[in-house]
């Protein structure tokens, strides 16, 4: 393996099932092929009691899993079942041990200390008629805002800290409601502020989660930014 290079780490998961249950193997060598040409793409057999037989896969993004799905289904003639994506969660008992979350039927039972998620940092850029709609949208995401600059009269920039759930599971909507909106990305450079927060992902850091803390008091800065 070069020095330097990392695996690439899954960040989003959803399930994908054949309508049709006779076509399960069909589905797994299709995978397998797949796989072939997309080392970011991971999967493991998985039952419902609702869909049947199907996999559970990892995606680098929605983005990914579109295009993965769509090339199951003109590729090999494939009709398919995806679940809601969702994201990763580290879950640290008080006991000290540690579990790693894909599913919400994993999720693990008894004293929870912390659970950390995935977040990203987004740059908004809009004409100012919208800010009010963004900021509103935003902050129901349980969106922290870092910053605003008008970029001229009539165009502004936000800055935000936004959970990766959110967005993986509202994208839909947030384009629907800010249909003039338009959100870019940057990737800075990985480094350590503070010692209680651990990076678990090569594109994103982690912060802790408690359901019953205010969503809009998490300040903290993370590694990725969405647009």
């Amino acid at each position: 393996m070069l020095a330097g290079y990392q695996e690439p780490k899954p960040m989003v998961f959803s399930g994908l099932y054949p309508i049709d249950g006779t076509d399960y193997p069909v589905l797994r060598d299709a995978l397998d092929k797949l796989q072939l040409n997309d080392a970011s793409l991971v999967f493991e057999p998985e039952t419902s009691a609702a869909l049947g037989f199907g996999f559970r896969c990892g995606f680098l993004g929605l983005l990914h899993l579109e295009i993965t799905r769509a090339r199951l289904e003109r590729e090999f003639k494939l009709d398919l079942i995806s679940t809601a994506p969702n994201v990763v969660y580290r879950v640290e008992m008080e006991d000290g041990t540690e579990h790693v979350v894909t599913n919400p039927s994993e999720f693990p039972s008894g004293k929870i200390a912390r659970i950390f998620e995935p977040v990203v940092k987004g740059t908004v850029l809009s004409p100012s008629d919208y800010i009010g709609q963004i900021m509103e949208l935003c902050q129901e995401r349980r969106g922290v805002l870092h910053g605003m600059d008008y970029l001229s009269e009539d165009r502004v920039e936000m800055r935000y800290t936004l959970p990766m759930a959110e967005i993986s599971s509202t994208s839909s909507t947030t384009s629907s409601r800010a249909p003039r909106a338009t959100p870019r990305s940057t990737t800075s450079p990985p480094a350590s502020r503070r010692p209680t927060w651990s990076r678990w992902t090569s594109c994103s850091r982690a912060r802790p989660w408690t359901p019953s803390r205010p969503s809009c008091t998490r300040t903290r800065p993370t590694r990725t930014a969405w647009r």
